[in-house]
């Protein structure tokens, strides 16, 4: 193959994922997406594409692809983490990029990282405030806090709440000469017994 093909390797898996993902295929577009990923990849180590054009595929392919690859994950409801590695890995490069933010913000929700998420999303927003897909990932994770408090808040309670203690009857204590009585009973009974 040569080298200009192996170059346009990248693009067409990237255009077949995009493809994909629109006829709402998302599991055959992660593949296409993983694909022209590992196509750049090795473009990159073997050192196919010339230096002036390294940025240029990053922006046009690998970047996109990490982003595309990390919707369709969030779009199945799987590889949380993953969507968390791709979105950072988009931020190293591109610090501000609120699409990774958001999607990075929605896989931390979707792990009950509260924290982060609502840092990303924060950040986001501040980027792009009129958003809607943004402003309904902070409402999302607002409801899921709002739910965990809840639920540790009930947790707690059983934990430490008192448990009613058994009711204790008032039983009479025998008198003594009950107990006499008893146990003079029980000796004649095993004395009667043992002569037989």
């Amino acid at each position: 193959m040569e080298v200009d093909e192996k170059l346009m390797i990248p693009y067409k898996e990237k255009d077949e994922g995009t493809r994909l993902f629109k006829a709402g295929e998302f599991e055959n577009s992660s593949k296409a997406y993983s694909k022209a990923l590992l196509a750049i990849n090795y473009l990159f180590k073997d050192e196919l594409i010339p230096e002036e054009d390294v940025m240029r595929y990053v922006k046009e392919i690998q970047i996109p692809c990490l982003l595309n690859l990390s919707a369709c994950y969030l779009k199945m409801k799987v590889n949380y983490e993953n969507v968390i590695i791709h979105c950072s890995d988009v931020l190293n490069v591109d610090p501000g990029n609120p699409k990774a933010l958001y999607r990075r913000g929605v896989a931390h929700t979707e792990l009950s990282n509260f924290e982060e998420a609502s840092r990303d999303l924060k950040e986001a927003r501040r980027i792009e405030p009129k958003n809607n897909s943004i402003y309904e990932a902070q409402v999302e994770l607002k409801s899921r806090i709002k739910a965990y408090k809840e639920k540790t808040k009930k947790i707690a309670q059983k934990t430490f709440e008192k448990k009613p203690q058994p009711e204790v009857k008032n039983i009479p204590e025998p008198s003594t000469w009950t107990l006499l009585g008893q146990i003079i009973f029980q000796c004649c009974r095993r004395r009667a017994n043992f002569r037989h």
